[in-house]
């Protein structure tokens, strides 16, 4: 999977499953569906409107929105002209978004809040392009409405404009992505589309996706462990991705929607685990039996941890088999009942509920991501479980642990550097190697373990976090 850039990507997927379901929303009470084929069209007539409009190669465009079919249509529209996306998460608060807009140098914004719209253009002098995904511009002359740009693209003759996605350099800036964490808006960290194809080739050798898998999008588009996993990975794959309303309940929602891949933090997992032991709980006796049966699914956690190659013994395999169909399939239904595993990233899962969700046959695949090498690191095992660690380094990663026990990275997609701060000139990189700021041990099957936060990467200095978080609070320097 070489490519130049991102659009060459999704086009090779277009070209293999033109009439597949790409991606799908619910609206109103209804589900919608694009195919490959009418998400590509729908992004070169954004493009081509948003060129009309005056959208230039290098142009950096926020994206302030829930998760939607027109965040990514708006989102590759950007890589394709050339210019630079800037994702932040529209919980963010506006102070925040405005220091992010004016810092990036922010030329444009598409939003999904026209009263967003209204404070930024009262306070962000620099923007030029006002563009609300959905909703009326209240007759306000400066906001042009989505399906507008996408009229004015289909508008543009082929003889008068070229949609010049090819031309685009693997080394170009795609995305300019600042930290949800609450930090001093001055890091924005540069992502080539070089930097995001080779951490998407990494990691979906490691992890396996299909055509055949189904997603849904939970954690914002802005987040980079939802960016490479939940977004860019499947669309790479020929899958399926469906997002919600902004008030729609994701637990219920996956009982009609039936996703076969979750991309979730740890405190989401909890979550689910909550909800499914409420429903376990709520006969004594299904509980006890319950019980039982995970008992006996310990077991074979316990040989697939320890590296056992199958077959089991008859005995062990038919008692496996009932357990699956009367007590955990129905634990299972809970969340559609064709999840094959989930995706964690952030901060490591608790032992017990790697270990319950592995017995009940949902396995959990965790990972370690920064967003200063793209995202992803380090992935564990669908075959192998291994709690209490982040798994082994994706092809083409190298791990060091230095005598203090910061974790350092050297890998293809080490970020160009921080907008404004190019990578030559930050703190903590030296030689091809990134300090992470995070404390971590290798075990001896090599896998990452132990990862605790030590600082917080600083295109000038190291920031302890406590520091930063008493800032972000009180307006003080710690």
């Amino acid at each position: 999977m070489k490519f130049h850039n991102l659009l060459e990507m999704l086009a090779n997927t277009v070209r293999r499953f033109p009439e597949k379901t790409a991606l799908s929303w619910e609206e109103n009470g209804k589900i919608y569906k694009l195919t490959y084929q009418r998400l590509w069209n729908m992004i070169r007539d954004f493009a081509l409107g948003l060129e009309k409009i005056g959208i230039r190669p290098g142009a950096k465009i926020a994206l302030i929105a829930e998760n939607h079919p027109r965040w990514v249509i708006s989102e590759f529209a950007v890589f394709s002209l050339g210019a630079v996306s800037v994702p932040i998460a529209p919980d963010r608060h506006p102070k925040q978004i405005r220091e992010i807009l004016s810092h990036a140098d922010t030329e444009g914004v598409i939003t999904d809040q026209y009263t967003l719209l209204e404070k930024l253009k009262d306070k962000s002098s620099g923007l030029k392009h006002y563009i609300l995904l959905y909703g009326e511009a209240k007759g306000d002359q400066r906001a042009l409405q989505f399906d507008t740009i996408i009229q004015i693209g289909q508008a543009v003759s082929t003889e008068e404009m070229d949609w010049a996605y090819p031309a685009i350099q693997p080394s170009e800036v795609a995305i300019l992505h600042y930290s949800n964490e609450c930090a001093e808006a001055n890091k924005g960290v540069m992502l080539s589309h070089s930097n995001l194809i080779n951490n998407l080739e990494s990691f979906l050798y490691a992890i396996p996706y299909s055509k055949h898998d189904h997603f849904l999008s939970i954690l914002s588009l802005s987040h980079p462990f939802e960016r490479i996993a939940g977004y860019l990975a499947p669309l790479a794959s020929g899958a399926e991705i469906s997002y919600l309303s902004k008030k729609a309940d994701w637990l219920t929602a996956s009982q009609y929607i039936k996703p076969t891949m979750l991309v979730l933090t740890p405190t989401l997992i909890q979550t689910i685990y909550g909800h499914l032991m409420k429903q376990i709980r709520s006969s004594s006796t299904k509980y006890y039996l319950f019980q039982k049966a995970l008992q006996q699914a310990e077991k074979i956690y316990e040989l697939k941890s320890k590296g056992y190659n199958w077959p089991m013994s008859k005995s062990l395999e038919l008692k496996h088999s009932l357990f699956q169909t009367i007590f955990f399939a129905p634990v299972k239904q809970q969340l559609g009942g064709q999840v094959r595993f989930v995706l964690s990233g952030g901060t490591p899962l608790p032992v017990q509920l790697h270990r319950f969700f592995w017995c009940i046959d949902l396995p959990i695949v965790e990972g370690y991501y920064l967003p200063e090498c793209a995202s992803v690191i380090s992935a564990t095992s669908l075959t192998h479980p291994h709690p209490g660690t982040a798994g082994k380094p994706l092809p083409g990663i190298e791990l060091r642990i230095q005598t203090d026990g910061e974790l350092l990275i050297k890998c293809p997609h080490v970020i160009l550097g921080y907008y404004k701060v190019p990578l030559s000139e930050m703190n903590g990189y030296s030689n091809g190697w990134i300090s992470t700021g995070d404390y971590a041990e290798m075990d001896a099957e090599g896998s990452l373990r132990a990862i605790r936060r030590r600082t917080e990467l600083d295109p000038k200095k190291a920031v302890l976090p406590t520091a930063v978080k008493k800032e972000c609070l009180t307006g003080t320097k710690a």
